[in-house]
């Protein structure tokens, strides 16, 4: 879904952007971040 997304020009950002956005908001959890942004999993944190 994420490269027909990209492929398609829908996001307004970059990957880094979307990443670093994820990473800061304590409602996601984001695993695998040294694999760069395309391999990045995340996951909605449970509280």
């Amino acid at each position: 879904m994420h490269t027909e997304f990209v492929m398609k020009g829908y996001l307004l950002f970059t990957e880094e952007d979307l990443l670093k956005g994820l990473v800061q908001d304590q409602r996601f959890i984001v695993d695998n971040l040294d694999e760069g942004p395309l391999f990045a999993e995340v996951r909605v944190a449970r509280r």
